[in-house]
Order: C-alpha cells, then sequence, then structure tokens
C-alpha cells in the first residue's frame, strides 16, 4: 500500500493565512493606539482648540485631561474600532491584500466607530466625559 503524501506547502497555508491575520490585527491595534494619541494630543496638548469654551469647543470649562484618565477610554475606543473593522469585513481573506477595497472598508468602520463612540459616550455618561473634538481628531488620526 501506498500513501500519498500531503506537499508541506499545503500543510504550511493556514498556519501562514493565521499569522498574517493575527499581524494584522496587532499592527492595526498599534495604529489606532497612535491615531488615538494623535486624537488625544490635538485636543489637550497642542493648543490649537482653546480649553474655555467657544461657539465650536465644549460648553462649560473644561479642566486640562492627564492622559492617564484618558487611558481606559482609549483602550475602550481601541477595542470597539477594532470589532467595528471586524464587523465591516476588513479580516476576511479576501481584503486584507487588496488596498483600495481595504481602504474603503477602514473608511467604513472608522465613520461608524465615530458615531458608535459618541452615542456611547451620550448614553453611558463615561467619566472623564469624552471629548467631541477628541473624537473627531482621533478618527482623522486612525483614517
Amino acid at each position: 500500500m501506498t500513501s500519498v503524501k500531503t506537499p508541506s506547502y499545503a500543510v504550511r497555508r493556514p498556519i501562514r493565512a493565521e499569522r498574517m491575520l493575527v499581524a494584522a490585527i496587532i499592527g492595526d491595534a498599534l495604529m489606532v493606539a497612535a491615531g488615538l494619541g494623535s486624537g488625544f494630543w490635538l485636543r489637550f496638548r497642542s493648543g490649537w482648540v482653546p480649553v474655555q469654551a467657544t461657539w465650536w469647543a465644549s460648553g462649560g470649562e473644561v479642566e486640562s485631561r492627564d492622559l492617564g484618565s484618558y487611558v481606559p477610554l482609549m483602550l475602550f475606543g481601541l477595542a470597539l474600532l477594532l470589532v467595528t473593522y471586524g464587523w465591516a469585513g476588513l479580516y476576511v481573506a479576501g481584503n486584507l491584500l487588496r488596498w483600495r477595497r481595504a481602504a474603503m472598508v477602514v473608511a467604513k468602520g472608522t465613520f461608524v466607530w465615530l458615531v458608535l463612540y459618541l452615542a456611547m459616550s451620550l448614553v453611558l455618561k463615561f467619566s472623564p466625559p469624552i471629548s467631541r473634538i477628541y473624537v473627531v481628531g482621533s478618527a482623522a488620526g486612525v483614517m
């Protein structure tokens, strides 16, 4: 009896695809964290957005936030955005290597995340409250 030997590349292919998927998720998490950090810097550290109330900034006096108070909100935003990317289909094998399709999925997922994050901040009343300018700046940084 002769047995047919399975080629080694056929066994390695699913493992390689799995590793590429994990690498894509880790890379996305790092870039999203950088985008959320840029949104925090834009809102609270750059000086471009006034701390006192204006017609386009938050109403009332906004005290200067430290990064430590925003880290839990940033982690929640990171997790929510990665879940939104998964929902939008970014991590489907057919989208990972097609950059135009992936760019459209990222844009769609980021817009849905922007609306969800702002809606959840209104409904759940986070402490400290999430700045709307921070969320828009973070969405721009992620894009």
